[in-house]
């Protein structure tokens, strides 16, 4: 463990405090991205997934249609 005298460890904690306030707001920043980020693929996921459906659907649609006109 190591001792510093008074002055030189509030100097040191002050500079500590002041750091780790810096990193912290560049977390809250890199976070905020992030929840946005994972909003917009939230949302591209949900329109491929729709977009799919409506696919499938129009393929049953016109395979019924196909099989409708052979008969």
């Amino acid at each position: 463990m190591v001792e510093y005298p008074y002055e030189e460890a509030q100097e040191l904690l002050e500079k500590n405090v002041a750091l780790a306030t810096e990193k912290l707001a560049q977390i809250e920043e890199d976070l905020s991205f992030l929840r946005d980020s994972i909003i917009t693929t939230e949302v591209n996921i949900a329109r491929i997934f729709n977009h799919d459906v409506r696919r499938r659907r129009q393929e049953k649609d016109e395979k019924l249609v196909a099989e409708l006109e052979a008969k």
